[in-house]
């Protein structure tokens, strides 16, 4: 190693680690001092060191607040970690977090990687902030891969990225830096995260819940908002995205069709589901009827008409539940103008409507085709109904 006057005199403090470590890489490379962005830069065999770190300030004005190195510790890390950074196709985080995982490895005394896990754990951003890539690098190791390798044949797509993220992010492993350091800030949705990052994320409670809908290379978990309940989840993206809120829903105006359930299929007549995503439930009634075939004479003589009102909420990424189902103001009546109109809130379509809020359904849609699948009275039952 051979440096001009100004490395010479920063680096003398130091000399000995410095030499040690690069013996121990297998590395040698000049240095010099100048005007660089960061720390240092590296040109063909040369490392320039940022003149920053001649002073007078004891630190380089880039470290970490918590966990500053002084400049001549900065310096010799620095070299270190610059005689091992290679070019390649690996995104910079990459190649810098291997660079300063292996010179503080040969260096250990020089404490370098905390300040960069620190930057990893309070940004959750390695495009902008490449130096926490050694948390990557360090949970590479930590679950049995070859961290040179992972960076030398780059790929991570975004589920791993979601993995190696929730890693980053364990308090655990803040747990083990020298200082406390405040995690990266929850966010509400929507949210747009940069390549490379990391977020989580606290969504306040909804009545209705909802889903949390991926625009671009990212993922999210969980992917849905129960109704009633806030929301903590973490959201990551290797090329950047947008996470937004969705309604989680089957929104619109439903035909019921026929239902099968309790060994019997159900035919259908003037019965319509309003779904509103503003989490408003409306069940409407024309001269309706829900029976079996047997009950095809019965149809013939009456009928229920009125408005069911009720809300609806997620309960699942493909689930939603009933609740405050208020049958009062619908009445059974007969199909003669002068049959008798009796409320049917406690008895007949009343207790059936009611019913809905037993348990969970699982919906699906099919082009115009709605499939809601739960229990009744303790008993599973599919209703089908179509788009109107």
């Amino acid at each position: 190693m051979i440096g001009d006057a100004a490395a010479e005199a920063l680096l003398a403090p130091v000399r000995a680690v410095v030499e040690a470590g690069l013996r121990a890489l297998g590395a040698d490379v000049d240095v010099t001092v100048g005007a660089v962005d960061g720390f240092w830069r590296r040109d063909g065999d040369v490392v320039v060191l940022s003149h920053h770190l001649l002073g007078p300030d004891v630190c380089h004005p880039d470290e970490r607040a918590e966990l500053p190195l002084d400049r001549w510790r900065r310096a010799a890390a620095s070299v270190l970690e610059a005689a091992v950074f290679t070019s390649g196709d690996a995104p910079l985080w990459a190649r810098l977090g291997l660079a300063i995982d292996r010179a503080d490895r040969a260096a250990p005394d020089l404490g370098l990687a905390a300040a960069d896990l620190a930057s990893a754990y309070a940004t959750g951003d390695l495009g902008r902030n490449p130096r926490g890539g050694i948390a990557i690098v360090r949970a590479w190791r930590a679950l049995g891969d070859d961290p040179e390798a992972r960076v030398a044949a780059f790929v991570v797509d975004p589920a791993e990225w979601f993995a190696l993220a929730r890693r980053v992010l364990d308090p655990v492993a803040a747990a083990a830096l020298p200082v406390p350091v405040a995690r990266v800030r929850e966010s509400d949705i929507p949210l747009a995260l940069g390549p490379w990052s990391f977020r989580p994320l606290a969504v306040p409670e909804h009545p209705r819940g909802g889903l949390v809908i991926v625009e671009g290379a990212g993922v999210v978990d969980p992917t849905f908002a129960r109704g009633k309940r806030a929301y903590r989840g973490l959201a990551a993206t290797t090329t950047g995205a947008r996470f937004l809120p969705g309604v989680g829903g089957p929104i619109g105006r439903w035909e019921f069709k026929t239902a099968q359930g309790f060994g019997q299929v159900f035919g259908s007549r003037g019965m319509s589901y309003v779904i509103e995503a503003s989490g408003k439930l409306a069940i409407d009634l024309a001269d309706g009827f829900v029976g079996p075939l047997s009950a095809l004479d019965q149809a013939e003589k009456m009928g229920t008409s009125g408005r069911v009102t009720g809300v609806w909420m997620v309960d699942g990424p493909d689930a939603l539940r009933f609740d405050r189902i208020d049958p009062s103001g619908i009445a059974t009546h007969g199909r003669r103008l002068q049959d008798p109109v009796l409320p049917a809130e406690a008895f007949g379509m009343g207790p059936m409507l009611r019913a809905l809020m037993d348990d969970t359904w699982v919906w699906s849609i099919d082009g115009d085709r709605l499939t809601l699948r739960g229990r009744v009275m303790g008993g599973p039952v599919e209703m089908r109904l179509t788009r109107l």
